[in-house]
This record gives C-alpha cells, structure tokens and sequence, in this order.
C-alpha cells in the first residue's frame, strides 16, 4: 500500500512539473507546408518520445529516421542518440500545434531495443514488427498511446497518466503498474508469472498462466485470464480483481 502510494506521489509531482513548465513555452503553429525528411543516427538500444509525435517502429537498419511534418514545426523537433538512447523530442520550452489536423509522423528502423517510452500525447507502435529481447521496459506517461508486438523474458511497464498501453506477443515475467485514469491492456500478451498493481481509475487486463499477484488502491479493476495456478490478490478502494 505504501509504495502504491509513493508510486503515484511521484508521478502528482511529474505532472505539476509537466503544467509549472508549459506556463513558460512558446507555441510554434504549423505553416502547412509538408516535408519529409531522413535523419542519420547512430545505433540505439532504447527509445525515447517526448511531445505529440506519432512514431511508427519498423523492422530495418538502425540509424535511418524518416519524417513528415510541417516544415516549421520539424526545425523545432530534435532526433539524436544520447548514450544508447533515440530521443524524440521537440526544442526545450517549445510547443508544436500542427494545422488543420495534420501530424509529425517518425518512422524509426529498430533491430534489438530494450526500452521504450512515452511522454505526451503522441503515439508508438510497431508495424509488421515483433520487437524481440531478454529484457524490456515500456513506459508511458501523459495521454498518449503505446501499441507493441513484443517476444521477451522479462518485462516492466509503467502508465502514469490517461493514456494506454496495449501489448501483445510473450513474456515470461511480467510487472504492470498503473497510476491514474489509463489502461492497461494485456489480454494478448501470453505471460507466466505477472505481478499488477494499480494506484487509480485506470484498468488492467492480463493474462497469466502460473502465479498472479494483483493489487489495487483506488477504484479500477484487474481483469485476469488463463487460470493462473496461484493467485495473490489484495484491493484497497472500490476497485475489484476478477476472472475474466
């Protein structure tokens, strides 16, 4: 109960640092001109998204980037690798508004990664693409969308905020946690041993064969399938964890 509670403090604490900081930034409205551009990078094992880009993962050779936008709004967005990390970000203190319903759309070619994250309202997913490691972590914050196909031992991910995350594919061990008013949609993600837990009004969907362990504060539910042999379940709040 206690970490549950930590858990969502500090995100609280991420999303009035998030609001505090918008009160500073400029706003860049897109001029209608639409460009496609490629950028050269150099490999990446992680994946980093900040801001209201739509991100497609394909499979390919690492370091080629595409993408179509706005041409003002693409001089005020930052493709880089920091480290071992592919960072998607627009410039610091900038806000893009595409006109007229248009998109900043990235096509990124992915080999082997082992994290991926969201912060904003954009979105992520993969395309003819099943994104294969020992170990991953997929992480959103804000109200954006995270779509994946994954194959991996070992898998954590995290939603803070309204936006959800939906996974499907294999994982030996899963954590899920959940903090806020998004999902967590896990149904075709076949796992073993899971461990969910949520701190809102968010849900989540999971799929286990072996040992659940759920745990809610708050008034969302976890819906389990697969007949887990073992099952550790704990609810503080209106929320229920239920078969499906």
């Amino acid at each position: 109960m206690k970490n549950l509670k930590n858990y969502a403090s500090l995100f609280l604490l991420f999303f009035a640092l998030t609001i505090q900081a918008q009160w500073k930034n400029k706003t860049v409205s897109g001029n209608g001109n639409v460009i496609t551009k490629t950028i050269k990078t150099s490999d990446y094992d992680k994946i980093a998204v900040a801001g209201i880009y739509f991100v497609t993962l394909v499979e390919g050779n690492e370091g080629q980037i595409t993408i179509k936008g706005e041409e003002n709004l693409l001089a005020e967005t930052i493709i880089e690798v920091n480290g071992n990390t592919l960072e998607i970000k627009t410039e610091k203190n900038t806000n893009l508004k595409p006109s007229g319903g248009k998109k900043i759309e990235v096509m990124v070619p992915v080999k082997n990664v082992s994290a991926i994250s969201l912060a904003g309202s954009g979105n992520v997913r993969t395309e003819n693409l099943i994104l294969k490691n020992r170990e991953m972590e997929v992480t959103l914050a804000g109200s954006g969308d995270i779509k994946l196909v994954i194959e991996t031992s070992d898998l954590v991910t995290k939603v803070a905020g309204s936006g959800d995350v939906e996974l499907s594919g294999k994982a030996t061990n899963l954590i899920g946690k959940l903090a806020g008013s998004g999902d967590l949609k896990l149904f075709r993600l076949s796992t073993e041993k899971a461990d969910v837990s949520i701190a809102g009004s968010g849900d989540i969907e999971v799929q286990c064969t072996e040992e659940l362990k759920a745990s809610i504060a708050g008034s969302g539910d976890i819906v389990y399938k697969g007949n887990p042999t073992k099952k550790d379940t704990k609810t503080a709040g209106s929320g229920t964890i239920k078969a499906f």
